[in-house]
């Protein structure tokens, strides 16, 4: 699950730099690729977010719990007497 997390990040990491470089090369005249290139980002996000979706509701992902979720309760012990 790690490796495919990774490489959805790692796609959207280089459409991103692909993105960029076509806007420095071509300054912003020709936005054809430019446009093709960061539409392929915000596809590969709708695809990581989707499959995610799909990994929690499989059961293939657990949630760790978060910030604002309460405390488990105290376990308390009584002395042996």
């Amino acid at each position: 699950m790690t490796w495919i997390l990774a490489l959805f990040l790692l796609a959207i990491v280089t459409s991103l730099a692909v993105g960029l470089y076509f806007l420095l090369r071509e300054g912003g005249s020709s936005s054809r690729n430019l446009f093709k290139a960061l539409s392929w980002r915000v596809g590969l996000q709708v695809a990581l977010i989707l499959f995610l979706v799909l990994a929690y509701f499989m059961g293939w992902i657990k949630p760790h719990g978060g910030p604002l979720d309460p405390l488990p309760p105290a376990e308390t012990t009584t002395p042996a007497s």
